[in-house]
């Protein structure tokens, strides 16, 4: 299956586009709320790439929902988020029926 063009979340359209230019910023993904962008470093295994972007789904769901004020340190929404992307990733990779149940 390849990158998804587009990804809605709550009412923002972003688009999700490569962009090298990370690579200058030692980043392997960048939400821009404002512009509606979320931007990938070319060139990551299939694995990392999809981990990639559901991090950057979720900096986006934490922007769009509002729960970016909760967070008084930035730092603590990366490691948040840096925490969850992967383990959240695994559950629905393995669990392909509860995966069919939420979006069914």
């Amino acid at each position: 299956m390849s990158l998804p063009k587009k990804i809605k979340v709550g009412a923002m359209r972003f688009e999700v586009r490569l962009a090298s230019e990370l690579a200058d910023d030692g980043k392997y993904g960048a939400t821009n709320v404002w512009g509606q962008s979320i931007l990938l470093q070319p060139g990551q295994a299939a694995d990392f790439e999809r981990d990639t972007l559901l991090h950057e789904v979720l900096h986006a769901i934490v922007a769009e929902s509002g729960l970016r004020a909760w967070f008084t340190d930035q730092d603590k929404e990366e490691e948040l988020i840096r925490v969850l992307a992967p383990a959240l990733l695994e559950v629905l990779r393995e669990n392909k029926s509860l995966v069919g149940y939420l979006c069914g």
